[in-house]
């Protein structure tokens, strides 16, 4: 994982760690390589639990087509350090493309801004 980093949020492998209690506004993206009639549903997860109200996905529509999810909210953590995850909740295996054409992306984000003490 890349990123800017300070000391309330931390990157660690395949995660996002936060070290201060707030309410924080998260923004995640995933692409994915859809393919017909197959559903891709992914959802934010905090120390293992997945959050309400962050589920998102799409049924693919074409065959084979990488497209790009993005969804958000509003989250409240009270217990630190907490750890962040996004996670296929799909019932499929989900290919996630190391490229577009032929240059490389990264597949996955998500971004964490705090927003408020609690």
């Amino acid at each position: 994982m890349a990123g800017i980093q300070t000391p309330s949020v931390q990157l660690a492998s395949n995660a996002v760690q936060i070290n201060e209690s707030g309410i924080y506004d998260v923004i995640e993206t995933v692409t994915v390589t859809s393919t017909l009639n197959t559903p891709s549903v992914w959802a934010l997860f905090l120390n293992g639990v997945e959050i309400p109200n962050t589920t998102f996905g799409v049924l693919g529509a074409f065959s084979a087509s990488d497209v790009t999810l993005t969804a958000g909210g509003i989250i409240t953590v009270s217990t630190v350090p907490a750890v962040l995850t996004l996670r296929n909740v799909s019932t499929t295996t989900q290919t996630l493309p190391g490229t577009i054409g032929t240059v490389a992306i990264d597949n996955a984000s998500i971004r964490v801004i705090k927003i408020d003490d609690i």
